[in-house]
């Protein structure tokens, strides 16, 4: 398939675990966000501008986090998730859809999070972060 053109439709990206071209889909997400944020050092002195605040870039830092139904029979849901949060697992992480030319954001993270809601009304639902080890990267999906 060539690279998307245009817009892309939100609900063709997920988030999905294990290495490159073997990856497997987290199931039934409802929300998946990729986050990256560079730190920054505060330079401010006395000689500077009374008015502003110097500073310079520092680390860079990424999340993935997503939302989705709970489905216990789910292969990759929310019990896969509270595990690699409970053994601290390493995984590859990759926020991309399935369309050969598109990129994909990806990185080695771990669980640092995991929540499962369930409301009065509705279905029960599940949320996970990972936080990134080393660098994340853009690639293209092949």
């Amino acid at each position: 398939m060539a690279e998307t053109v245009g817009p892309v439709a939100a609900r063709t990206i997920s988030i999905f675990t294990g290495a490159v071209a073997s990856e497997v889909k987290i199931n039934c997400l409802t929300e998946a966000n990729v986050s990256v944020t560079r730190g920054e050092i505060d330079t401010t002195c006395k000689d500077s501008d009374p008015t502003y605040r110097d500073f310079k870039p520092d680390r860079i830092e990424w999340e993935m986090s997503g939302t989705g139904n709970l489905a216990f029979d789910a292969t990759n849901g929310a019990n896969e998730m509270f595990d690699a949060l409970i053994a601290g697992t390493l995984l590859t992480v990759h926020w991309m859809n399935d369309n050969a030319g598109d990129d994909v954001y990806l990185g080695s993270a771990y669980c640092m999070q995991w929540e499962a809601s369930a409301p009065n009304e509705g279905v029960a639902t599940f949320s996970f972060t990972f936080k990134g080890v080393g660098a994340i990267t853009v690639a293209t999906i092949s």
